[in-house]
C-alpha cells in the first residue's frame, strides 16, 4: 500500500495565515517512493488508484521533494497516475501556450494583476474534474498559487447569500475580440477556440449550451448561465462555484494584498481595472443569473469568505499539486518574475450531466443557445 500521509504545511511554508491554515494535504517524498525518477513512475503507476482517491477525498495534494525535473517528466507523472490528460486549452480565457503535447503554462496573465478565486473553466459547461501544477521555478518573490476549500467558503457566506446564489444561479459573458490591437492583450476567438473557422466555433458553442452573436467588426460575444453551487460526489458537500470577474473583487484583492505595492502601482492597477469594466465589452463578466451586476457588498462578502479561507504557500522546486476541480478553487497573487509554473488538466465533466443525475444543488437551468446574445 501507497503511504499517502498527509500533513499540514510547516508555519515556515505558508504565505500567511488563515482558517484554513491547518488543512493537511501535502504528502512528503520519502524513500518508499523510490529515489529515482524511473522507482516513482513504477510506484505511481503502482498506486495509482490510491492517489486518485486521495484527491478526490481530500481535494488537494501537494507531493514535494519528488526526482522531477521538466515539463515532460511531470505529464509523465500523471499519465502514471492514470490521469485522462487535455491536449488543448480550447475556450480557456487565461493566456496560456502548450509546452508539451498535454502540458501548458499555468497562466501568460501580466505580472502585477491578482487572478481571483476559481474553479477552472467555471465558465463553460465543460469543465476539468482535476487540474495539475507542476513548479519548474518559484517566482523571484510572491507568485503564490493560493487553495480554497470551495465548502469552507460556501459555509462562509451569509444564509441570505447562500440563498440567493442558489437560486438565481449565474450568468457568464465573454467577449472575443477579432484580432490584437495596441489596447488588447485579451484572447481573440481564433486564440481561444484554436480555429479560423467560425463553423467550427459556432459547433462549439452550441455543444456548450452557449448563446453567442458575432459582429460585424468579427468581435464575437457569447453568454452561459450556470449553477452557483455544486454537491461533490464524494462527500456530498456544496461547493461555491464561480469565477467572479469585476471591478470591485480586482480592487479587494488589490487592497487586501496593499502592502505588495507601491502605493502609485496600486492606484495606476485600480484605474486599469475601473477602465476596463467600464467598457460595453470587457473580456469577461460575470452577474447574477437574472442579468443583474453583483453589488460591490455582494462581492466583498464572496472576496472576505474566500480570503479569509485560503492556503498559501510558497513554491518550492519540483512541487506537483493535484486539485479535485469541484471541491477546490485556486488563484494566483501577483509575481514578481522570473517564474516557471507548468499546468495540466484532466478527466473533463459536463456540468449539465452532473445536475441532471442530482448531484446539483441547484435547480437545473435551460440550456440557451442559438445564433444571439
Amino acid at each position: 500500500m501507497s503511504p499517502l500521509a498527509l500533513e499540514p504545511l510547516h508555519p515556515n511554508e505558508l504565505s500567511f495565515e488563515s482558517n484554513a491554515s491547518g488543512l493537511p494535504f501535502v504528502v512528503r517524498a520519502n524513500a518508499s517512493f523510490g529515489t529515482t525518477r524511473a522507482q516513482v513512475m513504477a510506484h505511481f503507476r503502482d498506486h495509482a488508484e490510491p492517489f486518485r482517491q486521495l484527491v478526490r477525498r481530500n481535494g488537494v495534494a501537494l507531493l514535494r521533494d519528488l526526482p522531477i525535473e521538466t515539463p515532460q517528466e511531470f505529464q509523465n507523472a500523471l499519465e502514471a497516475l492514470g490521469y485522462n490528460l487535455y491536449t488543448t486549452n480550447y475556450g480557456g480565457a487565461s493566456p496560456r501556450a502548450n509546452i508539451t503535447q498535454k502540458t501548458f503554462e499555468s497562466t501568460a496573465a501580466p505580472a502585477p494583476f491578482i487572478i481571483g478565486f476559481h474553479t477552472e473553466f467555471c465558465y463553460q459547461s465543460t469543465r476539468p474534474g482535476m487540474i495539475a501544477f507542476f513548479c519548474m521555478q518559484p517566482a523571484r518573490r510572491y507568485g503564490e498559487t493560493p487553495l480554497f476549500d470551495c465548502s469552507r467558503v460556501w459555509e462562509s457566506l451569509s444564509p441570505a447569500l447562500r440563498d440567493k446564489l442558489e437560486t438565481h444561479g449565474l450568468l457568464y459573458r465573454r467577449y472575443f475580440y477579432n484580432r490584437k490591437s495596441a489596447l488588447n492583450f485579451r484572447k481573440t476567438w481564433s486564440e481561444a477556440f484554436h480555429t479560423t473557422s467560425r463553423d467550427e466555433v459556432e459547433a462549439y458553442l452550441v455543444s456548450e449550451g452557449m448563446r453567442y452573436r458575432w459582429e460585424s467588426n468579427g468581435n464575437l460575444a457569447t453568454e452561459l448561465r450556470l449553477p452557483a453551487v455544486l454537491v461533490d460526489p464524494v462527500q456530498r458537500k456544496k461547493r461555491l462555484s464561480i469565477t467572479l470577474f469585476n471591478a470591485d473583487s480586482f480592487r479587494y484583492m488589490f487592497w487586501r494584498f496593499r502592502d505588495r505595492y507601491h502605493p502609485l502601482q496600486r492606484r495606476a492597477l485600480e484605474m486599469f481595472v475601473q477602465w476596463e469594466y467600464a467598457k460595453k465589452n470587457t473580456f469577461l463578466q460575470v452577474l447574477w443569473g437574472n442579468g443583474q451586476a453583483f453589488s460591490q457588498a455582494e462581492t466583498e462578502e464572496i472576496q472576505h469568505a474566500a480570503w479569509d479561507n485560503a492556503i498559501a504557500f510558497r513554491w518550492q522546486p519540483r512541487d506537483l499539486l493535484l486539485i479535485d476541480n469541484i471541491s477546490f478553487g485556486h488563484s494566483r497573487l501577483n509575481v514578481k518574475n522570473p517564474r516557471r509554473i507548468i499546468a495540466a488538466m484532466a478527466d473533463p465533466y459536463d456540468v449539465r450531466a452532473y445536475r441532471a443525475a442530482g448531484h446539483s444543488a441547484a435547480e437545473p437551468m435551460a440550456v440557451e443557445c442559438g445564433a444571439s446574445v
